[in-house]
């Protein structure tokens, strides 16, 4: 007993003296808080618990916990210094420059699961959609709601939502299989569509950065890439549920529904002069996953396309070369929920139900690190590695 206690002595001696040296390597507080705060990654999900990471070291050095509901989104303001989390039903909004653990805001009008929220440029307002059917507009400060849209019926669960690069439209996927685009400052919707006509619920949609591209990925694997109608009227008029797309089946060079379902990452091209009425033209279909795409998300840089799905894995196409199978990420044991790009489009941080989340090279297709300290599914995950003013 002596002896364990000897040592142990030594060995607490050591430690002191270690911890004493690194402090005196570490740069002045002002400085080291820059430095920490360059690389904001965190991650949620069915624990409650929001970690925030160190992002080479795979560290946990802050949690949150939520208290009363699992968390199904997370969101980093464009300046760094907020955090929207969205669970059943409420959002709420924390500090994190400087950092505080009680939410400074909650937002409360949603009445199930809050699956996206998203900020503008300026951070006034933020932007929800939900399972109950609508996307509401909120005031950052107050906690107001400012605008409440049901897309289509209470009953259609929205499954996705992203903010159009003109800060004014807000893209919407839902359970009807339909993609619609929200204005915000009219209240309305300008247009809605379904990919090839079919009730298949669109699970995700992703904008590119300069508008040039929508991309709207369905609960059987396919993606649906569209470009902005050239032709299109600034304002189609009318009831927008009056607004009906030219069915795309008979206008796709698309081999037999045999060979389709045969082969692996098969993009077709669509005739551009299809849609002659819409806002949307799709220019190609992506056989991404044979089961859920859970998200397609495009890099900031729009070079890559990432889809993850319930197959556990995670698959990058490149966009400028006909969206061609670049690689397929593997590692995570269960479904693959989210994913986050770095801001130069080198890096992707995926999450999973496996209690996992990690970082890969986008490059090289390499898994770097895993984050691994939540004790349930991870869902979401939030990056924001970008330079601030």
């Amino acid at each position: 007993m002596a002896a364990n206690r000897k040592m142990n002595q030594q060995q607490r001696a050591a430690y002191n003296a270690q911890q004493q040296y690194q402090m005196q390597q570490q740069p002045p507080p002002q400085q080291q808080q820059q430095r920490d705060e360059s690389v904001l990654l965190c991650t949620s999900g069915y624990d409650r618990q929001i970690r925030f990471w160190e992002a080479p070291t795979g560290i946990c050095n802050r949690q949150i916990s939520t208290g009363d509901s699992q968390v199904n989104v997370l969101v980093i303001s464009p300046d760094k210094k907020y955090l929207a989390a969205g669970g059943n039903p409420t959002i709420k909004l924390y500090q994190v420059h400087p950092f505080s653990r009680e939410p400074i805001q909650t937002f409360e009008a949603h009445t199930n699961n809050v699956i996206s929220i998203g900020f503008p440029i300026h951070q006034k307002w933020l932007f929800s959609a939900s399972e109950d059917g609508s996307v509401k507009i909120w005031d950052r400060r107050s906690g107001v709601c400012q605008r409440d849209k049901t897309i289509r019926d209470k009953k259609t669960f929205v499954n996705c939502a992203v903010l159009h690069p003109n800060q004014g439209e807000i893209i919407c996927a839902d359970q009807s299989g339909t993609v619609s685009i929200y204005d915000i400052a009219a209240d309305k919707l300008r247009t809605s569509w379904k990919p090839e006509g079919k009730n298949i619920p669109i699970r995700s949609v992703t904008v590119s950065a300069d508008a040039s591209m929508v991309i709207a990925a369905n609960n059987r694997g396919t993606c649906y890439v569209y470009k902005p109608s050239t032709k299109a009227s600034a304002n189609l008029g009318g009831n927008q549920d009056d607004f009906k797309q030219p069915s795309m089946l008979n206008m796709m060079n698309q081999p037999s529904s045999k060979n389709f379902n045969d082969t692996k990452h098969l993009v077709t091209t669509h005739n551009s002069r299809a849609d002659k009425n819409g806002m949307y033209t799709l220019t190609h279909k992506i056989a991404a996953h044979d089961v859920y795409c859970l998200k397609a998300l495009l890099s900031p840089d729009a070079r890559y396309l990432a889809t993850c799905s319930s197959d556990h894995s995670i698959k990058i196409f490149d966009v400028a070369g006909n969206f061609k199978l670049q690689s397929e990420l593997k590692g995570h044991r269960k479904w693959v929920w989210d994913m986050a790009f770095s801001a130069d489009s080198a890096y992707l941080v995926s999450a999973s139900s496996d209690k996992t989340a990690k970082l890969w090279d986008v490059k090289k297709g390499q898994k770097i690190i895993t984050y691994e300290d939540h004790t349930k599914g991870v869902t979401c995950v939030a990056l924001n590695d970008s330079s601030t003013q």
